[in-house]
Parts: structure tokens; sequence; C-alpha cells
């Protein structure tokens, strides 16, 4: 019951069971039957559940050797109709009796499910400024047709596919190319129900520049995220030595910081809003100066960063 084998998040009017018969067996046409439930727990074994109303048809061929089961509910299944009422997990039981009153029992359980699941959540785990190749990491939202899978897209365009792990998490890659890139997240639960997409996460990615700069959180530093910095991912396509230089908007520097990086490399820098004393600054706006300097050329990205506490 708790891995059931069929999904489905259209309109139902049928249920249908084939049954191959050993060559032994007498079938009994009016002792055999098939029906349907929705179950509504399922408890150490127990399972309580709620018969469908509907009818049922028998078809057989003796001589063939199967016999064909249909259940019509009395309501169809169409979420158009009902408005999604029948969502939930259905048992398809199915009595298979010969003549002399023998019986065997083949069921099988499947999810209707017509709601769309909720978009993933994701963040930035790293970039690959040498290949393009962006990885994300996050978790599903709880839902009825599990495990779902999470689709990757760059520009509109589907990139990678990738299903979640039991415990919902996932990792997924896509390929940035070069210039502005929108990349965007979207869940597919196993009834094929489609979330809406994640707010896009805006990256610029210039293959031939010595310097590559990727912010993976807000630029905005406010009081509710006073754990959650200001974070970057940087790195250079050749040896460099990358300063990072925070001015107020009096061009009176705050914070000043650089180191030797080598290519090939990511980088992550963190700043929580302080200065270069460790003491708060205040609220307003900043001027964030990144600047790569190799034997053979320099390059600087600047960005605008706020505190807001």
């Amino acid at each position: 019951p708790t891995s059931p084998s069929c999904f489905a998040n259209k309109k139902i009017d049928t249920a249908y069971v084939k049954v191959n018969l050993n060559e032994e067996f007498y079938f009994n046409t009016l002792s055999s039957s098939i029906s349907l439930l929705k179950v509504s727990r399922i408890q150490t074994g127990n399972i309580e559940a709620e018969p469908v109303a509907g009818s049922f048809q028998v078809n057989y061929n003796m001589v063939a050797g199967w016999v064909e089961f249909f259940f019509y509910p009395a309501s169809t299944f169409d979420p158009d109709k009902d408005e999604h009422s029948k969502d939930g997990l259905y048992w398809v039981k199915t009595d298979v009796v010969d003549t002399f009153g023998n019986s065997n029992r083949l069921s099988f359980f499947f999810v209707y499910d017509t709601t769309p699941p909720q978009p993933p959540l994701f963040a930035m785990q790293s970039f690959d400024s040498t290949t393009g190749i962006l990885t994300l990491s996050g978790s599903t939202i709880p839902d009825l047709s599990e495990p779902q899978s999470v689709q990757g897209f760059v520009n509109g365009v589907l990139k990678a596919t990738t299903e979640a792990l039991p415990d919902r998490s996932f990792t997924i890659q896509v390929e940035l190319g070069a210039g502005e890139n929108s990349v965007a997240l979207r869940a597919v639960d196993r009834a094929g129900n489609v979330s809406a997409f994640t707010a896009p996460l805006q990256l610029t990615y210039n293959p031939e520049k010595l310097l590559s700069v990727v912010f993976r959180s807000s630029k905005l530093l406010r009081r509710s995220s006073a754990t959650t910095p200001v974070t970057l991912i940087y790195s250079v396509s050749e040896p460099a030595r990358v300063s990072i230089r925070i001015y107020n908007l009096l061009a009176e520097m705050v914070y000043d910081w650089e180191a030797d990086v080598i290519p090939g490399m990511e980088e992550e820098w963190y700043w929580w809003g302080d200065n270069m004393f460790g003491r708060e600054v205040n609220n307003g706006v900043y001027i964030m100066n990144i600047k790569a300097t190799s034997s053979t050329r320099a390059e600087r990205v600047t960005q605008l960063v706020g505190v807001l506490r």
C-alpha cells in the first residue's frame, strides 16, 4: 500500500485487470468480482477503506485462458467536475473464483492526484567557471505522489532532470551559456502534475573573462537575515590576486580583503555587514569592488549591496 504501482491525474472512468488462467482452473463468472475502495488509513498492516460506488463487468475466454475485469465508478473521477474530491490512495481488489469455491485475490494500489506540487526549495551549491556548470541542491515539498522529479531550466529551456531522493533532497546540474542566464526549477510528481516555476536565479557568465563572480545570496543584508551574509562565489581563469573592497557612498573604504587565487578553484566569500574592525556598519547602500589582477591583465566587478537592520 505504501508503494502504489500506478499514478493518475486525469479523468478515470474504468479500472481494468486482466488475469491469465491455469489450464485446470474452472472459472466461476458469477462469484468472481472486482471492486474499488478509497483508503482512509493504513496501520500495522491493517487497511481501512471505503467502497466506491459503481458497477463491474467480466469478460472471459476459456479457450485462450484469460479473464478481463472492468470496474466503472458511479461518479467518474474527473478533476474538471469533482474539484479534486477523489484525490487519495485507492485499492483495486479482484477476486477470481473457480467452480469449486476456491478463490484468489489479486490487487493493486494507485494514487489519484490532481493537485500540482509546490515549487522546490533550492540554493546554489557551486559554479565551475571553466565549464559553465552550475550545481544546485535543495528539497521538494511533501506531495501525495512521491518521489518527485526536479527539472532545471536555463532561459526557459529544459536543461536537466533529476529525481529527488526518499528524504526529498536533490542535486541538479545545469550548463550556463555566455552572457545573461535566468535559472529556474520546477517539480513534477509521479502522477504527472507540474509545479509553478521557482523564482529565477539571475547569473552572468563570461567564460572569456579573467574574473567570474556569482552572488549566492541576496545583496541586501536584513535584520531577519542576521545568520545569512551576503555571499559570493568567485573564480579566475589564470593565477591572480583577488581583492574585495567595500565603500560607503562617501567613497570611504569600510572593508578590505585580498588573497592569491589559482585557476579552476571556486572560492566563497562572505560579508556580514561589518567593517575591518568587526563593528556593524550603518544602514545604507555600499559599493562592493571585486578585482582580479594577473600577470597579463586586470578585471573588476562592481556591485551595490545594502544593509537594512
